[in-house]
This record gives structure tokens, C-alpha cells and sequence, in this order.
């Protein structure tokens, strides 16, 4: 069986739960699941961010360009920091188990 054939397997299970009395909440569970999986890593990391500064994508869209444009800059800035250090720590580690 293939992973989209998994996949459509699954959906349809999902729907079929939430048809047959699952609460909406579950099925929402399984749809903000389903969106967070379409999602690219840095899409994920940007969504990160923006949570973490109590922003959300359509407040900073509607900021005026250079505040945007200053956050936008500020947000790249943290984000390369971060993987940088997830890439160091992970250096680490695996220099760790190789010696």
C-alpha cells in the first residue's frame, strides 16, 4: 500500500469517526493536525515565532512596510540563531556517541 493510499485510508477512517457521533472537537484535533502537517519546517518555525511575539500573520501583514519589513528582518535573525543552534547541539551529540 502506498502512503497516499495510507493516507486516503486514514482521512477516510477520520471522517467516518466524526460522522458516527466522534465530538467536534476530536475532529478539529485531527484537522489542526492535518493542517500542521502540510506545513513546511520553516513555515512551522515562522508560525513559532510569530506565537511567541503574540503576532499572528494577518497583523503583521497589515502593519505599515518598514515595521513589517524591521520585524520580517528581526524574525529571519532569530530563526537562523535557532537552527544554528539545533545544528550545534546535534554536532554534539553526534560527535558524543562517536567517540
Amino acid at each position: 500500500m502506498t502512503i497516499t493510499a495510507i493516507s486516503n485510508t486514514n482521512l477516510s477512517s477520520n471522517a467516518s469517526l466524526s460522522s458516527s457521533g466522534g465530538s467536534s472537537s476530536d475532529s478539529s484535533a485531527v484537522q489542526d493536525f492535518l493542517n500542521f502537517m502540510k506545513e513546511s519546517p520553516a513555515q512551522r518555525m515562522v508560525d513559532e515565532w510569530l506565537k511567541a511575539h503574540n503576532l499572528t500573520e494577518k497583523e503583521l501583514t497589515a502593519m505599515p512596510a518598514a515595521k513589517r519589513d524591521a520585524i520580517e528582518k528581526q524574525m529571519a535573525q532569530d530563526i537562523e540563531n535557532a537552527v544554528k543552534q539545533r545544528m550545534e547541539a546535534q554536532e554534539a551529540k553526534t560527535s558524543a556517541v562517536l567517540s
